[in-house]
């Protein structure tokens, strides 16, 4: 939406219009609470949609969670290394037997 418009109008919930903001000011607005995401918002070339449907409540991309892998990796290693020294406490009793 920044690409298409300069200014952009705010119709909120109340029906209170702010006409000719800029990308900045409706960034602004958003982010200290001025701005509700079902707020709408429309460009002089678009049609009104909600806020939260527009590029300014862009959704972030999933991070890929290193961590939780190496949490099973590590889960996975410290049950083998636990077979393991069973397994060498049964072959230690059965050569002093």
């Amino acid at each position: 939406m920044e690409n298409s418009s300069d200014s952009y109008n705010i119709k909120m919930l109340n029906g209170l219009v702010v006409k000719d903001l800029s990308f900045n000011q409706v960034l602004e607005g958003i982010t200290k609470g001025k701005f509700l995401p079902s707020d709408f918002i429309n460009n002089i070339d678009g049609d009104w949609i909600h806020l939260k449907e527009s590029d300014f409540f862009r959704k972030p991309i999933k991070k890929f969670n290193g961590w939780m892998v190496l949490f099973v990796l590590s889960s996975i290693l410290n049950l083998l290394m636990l077979l393991l020294l069973f397994w060498q406490n049964g072959r230690i009793e059965q050569l002093l037997n």
